[in-house]
């Protein structure tokens, strides 16, 4: 079936993805989010939701800069280019534990102007099997068992 309007596409867009979805106007407000986004960061009701997203990170980012302006250089970035890559981000739950995403935002036309759909996903368990490996390497390089490692 084929989609007949824009609320239905985005509907569409917001409820069939496995990532955390959130949309918003060009002027960075929310203006929905799927249930994934809820869940990820441990909220129950949308509207609560929508009216702390700008809380839900810290001041700054590990490597220094200011949380809201480099959302805002991403989101400017897809408004721009039509994509934008934020490879690690770290985001607050509502109970305030800090876990890293990867986001990538993409524009599309809604309700003739452009709005930014946010894709996002916890990376936390794909962090901690990267330091695994890492340390593995390390350990089997230190013990001179291998010499190469993919």
């Amino acid at each position: 079936m084929i989609p007949k309007d824009i609320d239905e596409r985005t509907n569409l867009i917001l409820e069939t993805s496995p990532n955390a979805v959130i949309l918003f106007d060009r002027h960075m407000k929310p203006i929905d989010c799927n249930e994934r986004a809820l869940e990820m960061l441990g909220f129950t009701d949308k509207q609560e939701y929508m009216k702390k997203f700008y809380t839900l990170f810290p001041a700054r980012q590990p490597n220094g800069s200011d949380s809201i302006e480099m959302v805002a250089h991403y989101f400017s970035k897809a408004l721009d280019d039509g994509i934008a890559y934020m490879p690690e981000f770290i985001c607050c739950r509502a109970d305030g534990t800090t876990f890293p995403v990867e986001t990538t935002y993409t524009r599309i036309v809604y309700n003739n102007d452009y709005a930014i759909v946010e894709y996002s996903n916890d990376i936390t368990e794909k962090m901690l099997h990267a330091k695994g490996r890492m340390h593995l390497k390390k350990d089997c390089v230190s013990r001179n068992s291998v010499t190469t490692f993919d």
